[in-house]
């Protein structure tokens, strides 16, 4: 994932030669994204304002899916409305690894993350997880670390 732009950015989900995925923000709401992948378009929006939650909702306008964070946790939790839940975590508390574990599948998916260079790398360790999930995991877990570096740099 690497950024593009400092005043509006936006992100993409590259391997050097294709784009794989984008996500851009509005000028206005910088709480909500608009993330687009091979073939479907998603949008990240938080629900309520003191609610640590992403409701994740497709380009038809129904909601396909909800992450939320539990109060005093780390961890972040994914429900699709398909049946797959994951769960989304920092490995270690300086580790600039994150991961997504599933009951089904197992840790499948490793996020690391570089805030200085503006750019984050992906590695897939479960063939399993389908493309399109997959596409649509990398471009949420970007919007959340985002979400989160703004946090933090606000206080």
């Amino acid at each position: 994932m690497i950024r593009h732009g400092w005043f509006d950015p936006h992100f993409e989900l590259t391997d050097g030669n294709t784009v794989y995925g984008r996500l851009t923000y509005d000028f206005i709401f910088r709480r909500n994204a608009d993330a687009a992948g091979a073939n479907r378009r998603w949008t990240f929006r938080s629900p309520l304002f003191l609610r640590n939650g992403i409701d994740i909702i497709d380009e038809t306008g129904t909601v396909v899916g909800e992450a939320w964070r539990e109060f005093f946790s780390r961890t972040i939790n994914l429900k699709l409305n398909n049946g797959f839940e994951a769960v989304f975590y920092r490995t270690s508390i300086f580790s600039r690894e994150r991961v997504w574990e599933s009951p089904a599948y197992g840790t499948f998916l490793r996020m690391r993350s570089y805030p200085f260079m503006y750019k984050d790398e992906f590695e897939i360790t479960s063939p399993l997880i389908p493309a399109e999930t997959a596409t649509l995991l990398m471009l949420l877990s970007t919007h959340i670390v985002i979400l989160l570096r703004r946090r933090r740099a606000a206080r």
